[in-house]
């Protein structure tokens, strides 16, 4: 997180070695620096601060500062999404990706930026998203009286 700049680095953790002990070869992890508003920047700042983490430390770390694992990262979200009263018990990380991307369609971001900022290769990949925001305004368009 900088604090300064307004971002946060966000890391995509790499897949678990196979049983032979390889890796899947492939690329670098995927790395992109997000911009964060304000509100979210000052929590995410106060909760450094409280639990004495230098601002380049994990955001979701696991035990002793280590990298959290998949289902570590899984359990926290399904319970976080319980605390704030969200009966479907289905969510995981991911969901929060589709939530920013679907977030900034509907707020007018250009699918080149939401692209970007999702660190998609593709377009098409992004412009999945947009059958979401297309679904709604369908159903807008139904509710006028002609």
């Amino acid at each position: 997180m900088d604090p300064y700049a307004k971002t946060i680095r966000v890391v995509t953790l790499r897949k678990p070695r196979r049983k032979g002990g390889d890796r899947k070869p492939g690329p670098r992890p995927a790395e992109r620096i997000i911009p964060i508003p304000d509100d979210l920047l000052a929590r995410l700042s106060t909760e450094t601060i409280e639990r004495g983490a230098k601002p380049d430390d994990l955001i979701f770390a696991g035990r002793n500062g280590s990298r959290a694992n998949r289902s570590t990262l899984h359990r926290r979200v399904r319970l976080a999404c319980h605390l704030a009263g969200f009966k479907d018990d289905r969510a995981h990380p991911h969901t929060f990706r589709h939530s920013y991307a679907v977030h900034l369609l509907r707020h007018g971001v250009p699918l080149t930026v939401v692209q970007r900022l999702l660190g998609h290769s593709s377009i098409e990949t992004t412009a999945i998203y947009l059958s979401v925001v297309q679904r709604e305004v369908e159903e807008f368009v139904r509710k006028v009286p002609w």
